[in-house]
């Protein structure tokens, strides 16, 4: 397994929650986020070394159609905070 796909690996299966408590090591899978927040779907691209380390797509582009949605997925841009930018970081 190369280093993006451990990496990718890892975003999959071992999502943080934003407080942690000392002594759990909690930690969701993508798909059990997405179903907490109802979220049919989301794209994740990261970067290492200013390139793109890997795009990964989860779910499908609504409860209704079932698009599935891929690294190539375009979604429209909305209004983000810097502190979510600074969590996206933090991965």
């Amino acid at each position: 397994m190369s280093g993006a796909e451990e990496r990718a690996r890892r975003l999959e299966t071992g999502l943080l929650p934003i407080m942690r408590i000392a002594g759990r090591d909690t930690r969701w899978t993508m798909a059990e986020r997405m179903a907490h927040y109802h979220v049919p779907g989301v794209a994740v691209t990261a970067m290492k070394d200013g390139c793109i380390d890997f795009a990964r797509g989860f779910g499908s582009s609504s409860a209704e159609r079932m698009q599935p949605i891929d690294g190539d997925t375009i979604f429209m841009g909305a209004s983000c905070a810097s502190g979510d930018w600074m969590n996206a970081l933090e991965l």
